[in-house]
């Protein structure tokens, strides 16, 4: 996997750091995933690995047939020049 340039609470690499702690706990009474440090002070979280398999499960439904082929002039707004300027900007 290619770095991540986000320093973590404790590692140089967020993702790496969040994926060695991630866990499930099946003796919770809600078969909890996460990370078992998440509370403490500087314990290392779980937000970056929730974040990612939120994307993942919001694309599940698309395909290729979901994206279309995107037409027309791209548009950057206007500009309106004015000679009566004051200063040279």
């Amino acid at each position: 996997m290619p770095p991540v340039w986000v320093r973590g609470n404790k590692d140089e690499d967020i993702l790496k750091e969040e994926l060695g702690v991630f866990d499930h706990n099946p003796a919770s009474t809600k078969g909890k995933f996460g990370s078992p440090e998440k509370y403490e002070k500087y314990g290392r979280q779980d937000d970056v690995i929730f974040a990612i398999g939120s994307a993942v499960f919001g694309g599940l439904s698309l395909g290729v047939e979901s994206f279309r082929e995107r037409k027309g002039m791209k548009s950057w707004g206007f500009f309106y020049g004015d000679n009566n300027l004051i200063g040279r900007y």
